[in-house]
């Protein structure tokens, strides 16, 4: 009889089975972020005032999105396009909440989860209570979600929707407070030190606080598990909002904050997340921290490259870069841009900054025009035609890495 064999034999078996639950851990703790995109402009945001009524263009892009493993898909729902609310003449009058629905059934085709933004033109005493019939309406037409984040770039206060009554230039939501107020030089946003400026800048944080708690606390009423994301904050000037959130106590409303890593390189784009971070750490509650909006542009704005393959190089370091710092879903902006026909893109190219078309861009070239139809979309349409992009290419291949 060798007792002893039995013994180590079984300290064997059982430090083979730790090692394999240990590598498991850590292939677990090493998994890049989820991917997901903004469904924008085209047929996305504000799905609910005119583009959720073209089912089938969405059928059509979702099973898109599908096909590159999109696993999250960012929409909106506004309390002023509830009822349909025409934006131009060609837009559909929906039933209330039929946009919601319709991009809904699209997201689950693609099987992809939805973030739903929520959004007000205002949010004040007399605004509450319809605000929250609205929100439960929501909550009653997208039973299966479990995400919500509530406003977006609020931190820039220029809310998405404006604000009833506001004249040329007016603040949205009555706030006497703008992100101009930090300085045009100042890209993190150091608080100002004007004192009726910082008293406009806490009094519209205590406005965003409150529309926060009371949205939290009617999606968790109805849904305990649900997520609630302090809306996506701009990157442009983010450090002392984020600064006055903490405290005046968001976080207690919060399950996590969201953020838009953006910037003319990669390495710009991830800077700001940088500053940002370790005061969303230092709060008293752990929030995890989304990427709602990330991208770059061949068309216009600030994130803008030359070529598609630019786009697409960006796109891809971009991601590895936010993948070593958050571990949450990261979300490209945007899947699409307005689909356009060639007379369309030449009216916007007579007064818009266009980028110039150069060899090995966009195949979507016009002729005559020496201009690319691109933006930030990762696919996109000119003449009914789809435009395949190395950015799409580069999004799918980030999915499947492992």
């Amino acid at each position: 009889m060798q007792p002893g064999k039995p013994f180590i034999a079984s300290t064997v078996v059982l430090a083979l089975l730790v090692g394999s639950i240990l590598l498991a851990l850590s292939t677990e703790a090493r998994a890049a972020p989820p991917l997901g995109v903004n469904y924008e402009n085209g047929n996305g945001m504000d799905q609910l005032n005119c583009d959720g009524g073209n089912t089938a263009q969405i059928a059509a892009d979702m099973a898109h999105l599908k096909s590159i493993g999109v696993k999250w898909i960012r929409i909106e729902a506004s309390t002023t396009a509830e009822s349909g609310l025409l934006k131009s003449p060609a837009c559909p009058k929906l039933a209330p909440f039929q946009g919601l629905r319709n991009m809904l059934k699209g997201i689950e085709s693609a099987q992809a989860k939805p973030v739903i933004i929520l959004l007000v033109d205002h949010y004040d005493s007399a605004a509450r209570a319809p605000y929250l019939a609205w929100l439960e309406q929501v909550l009653a037409e997208a039973p299966e979600s479990a995400v919500f984040e509530v406003g977006d770039e609020e931190n820039l206060s220029q809310s998405t929707e404006g604000y009833k009554g506001a004249p040329p230039g007016g603040y949205p939501y009555g706030w006497r407070f703008n992100a101009a107020d930090f300085g045009a030089s100042d890209r993190v946003g150091m608080c100002p030190k004007d004192s009726t400026k910082a008293a406009d800048l806490d009094g519209a944080v205590a406005s965003y606080v409150a529309w926060l708690a009371d949205s939290y606390a009617a999606i968790k009423a109805k849904r305990p598990h649900a997520t609630v994301m302090i809306g996506g904050l701009s990157s442009w000037q983010a450090q002392c909002w984020t600064e006055k959130l903490g405290q005046h106590g968001a976080y207690r409303h919060a399950d996590a904050i969201a953020y838009h890593a953006y910037g003319a390189t990669p390495n710009e784009a991830v800077a700001a997340l940088d500053a940002f971070q370790p005061i969303v750490k230092s709060w008293p509650k752990h929030l995890d921290i989304w990427i709602t909006e990330f991208g770059f542009t061949t068309g216009s704005g600030a994130s803008r490259v030359a070529t598609e393959q630019l786009k697409a190089s960006e796109l891809a370091e971009t991601y590895r870069l936010l993948a070593r710092r958050v571990s949450s879903p990261i979300l490209y902006y945007t899947a699409r841009e307005w689909p356009l026909t060639t007379a369309q893109w030449k009216q916007q190219c007579g007064y818009g900054p266009c980028v110039l078309d150069k060899p090995g861009s966009n195949p979507g070239h016009i002729p005559g025009t020496e201009r690319d139809a691109s933006g930030s979309g990762l696919f996109e349409q000119l003449d009914g035609h789809l435009i395949e992009e190395p950015a799409e290419k580069a999004f799918g291949a980030a999915t499947r890495a492992p």
